[in-house]
């Protein structure tokens, strides 16, 4: 998949350095096994790319903020501000065990066909 097929299906990135979408479009298609994914590998690495993307980025804006760079944070689920308080329930749109993944839209995405392609068994055949 090339930066501009990627753009194509998320056109919400295109303001994303090409340099930083090569990078996790390659790291994602090493992560992807394209006998288990077969015609959906390219939907897995798009997925994947903007999901490692939106991460990348919350981490420029946390470090513009004065956050430390790197720090890790989780999905905030309930404020409060003069007395009036919201709280979001995060575990109707995050899957269990799916940990980081669940640190975007993208990524909850890619962990349910993720885990629909390594279903069952798979046999290599050497010739």
């Amino acid at each position: 998949m090339t930066p501009a097929q990627f753009l194509a299906i998320f056109p919400e990135f295109a303001s994303v350095n090409t340099a930083i979408i090569t990078f996790w479009l390659s790291v994602a298609a090493n992560l992807i096994n394209v006998a288990r994914w077969g015609s959906l590998a390219s939907q897995g690495q798009a997925l994947l790319t903007a999901h490692y993307l939106v991460l990348a980025s919350a981490n420029a804006s946390a470090q513009t903020a004065g956050t430390p760079l790197g720090q890790v944070k989780g999905v905030l689920t309930a404020k409060a501000v003069d007395g009036v308080s919201v709280s979001m329930d995060s575990a109707a749109v995050t899957i269990t065990g799916a940990g980081m993944y669940n640190a975007t839209t993208y990524g909850v995405q890619w962990i349910q066909l993720a885990r629909m392609m390594g279903a069952g068994g798979m046999q290599v055949n050497a010739q």
